[in-house]
């Protein structure tokens, strides 16, 4: 009675060829119907409390027909339509022919982890159609550590292919003049969390390309990552010379 967790002890109810057709609900909880929004339905069957539901939701008779038969628990995550709600639904078997369900809302949860999906979707798409190369790195105490993720412009403009480049560290693609300056440099962006800067990178051929570097730091996933974005700066170098 004072579970904070939906709670319905039902009989399930097969046809002739064993297949799960409908359940009675026995016994449900407070939190039933505080969760569902539903109204005295002990006693009823679900196909006359929810019409349609066979339709809606093949998965759950599926889930527990498959309980009531074989006596193993099963866990699952589902989008219950009729009713708009996500549900996190625990079922077990009690006695022959009956199952029951504990069930919690996690409809904000799942519309959460849609939107840092769709989120993460977008960033996605950005990274991989940028032209400006664009690389990601943990930022650990004593500097950057090797690179979690390029995009194809940087693997194109420096010449790796991606099984080599995820062994390099952010110095191994830095001229010898700018490696020197790699720990003011950091020292300066765990200050600020952002700096702009005019760097030359080298090519996995030895080709020298200056870069206008802008490196900013984020939280992902509870690390500090490092997102560095360079773009070539090749034509403005040459249009600037005498």
């Amino acid at each position: 009675e004072n579970m904070l967790e939906g709670f319905a002890y039902c009989k399930m109810l097969f046809d002739d060829e064993g297949q799960p057709i409908d359940w009675i609900y026995i016994d449900v909880n407070p939190a039933f119907y505080e969760l569902t929004g539903l109204e005295d339905i002990q006693g009823k069957k679900v196909t006359e409390a929810i019409p349609g539901i066979i339709e809606a939701q093949p998965e759950l008779f599926e889930l527990y027909g498959r309980v009531t038969l074989t006596g193993e628990a099963e866990t699952i995550e589902v989008y219950f339509k009729p009713l708009e709600i996500w549900f996190n639904i625990s079922a077990f078997k009690p006695a022959p022919e009956h199952f029951v369900a504990v069930f919690e809302n996690i409809t904000e949860r799942k519309k959460a982890e849609i939107a840092l999906k769709e989120s993460e979707e977008k960033f996605r798409e950005v990274f991989n159609n940028a032209n400006d190369m664009v690389t990601l790195n943990i930022m650990h105490p004593e500097g950057p550590g090797k690179f979690l993720e390029v995009n194809q412009a940087g693997l194109d403009t420096l010449g790796y292919t991606r099984e080599e480049f995820f062994e390099l560290s952010p110095g191994d693609i830095l001229s010898p003049e700018d490696q020197k300056n790699i720990p003011e440099k950091f020292k300066k962006l765990q200050e600020e969390g952002y700096i702009n800067l005019e760097m030359t990178n080298i090519t996995k051929a030895g080709e020298r390309i200056p870069v206008d570097v802008a490196l900013h730091i984020f939280q992902l996933q509870g690390q500090d990552v490092i997102i560095s974005v360079a773009r070539d700066i090749t034509e403005r170098r040459k249009a600037e010379m005498p």
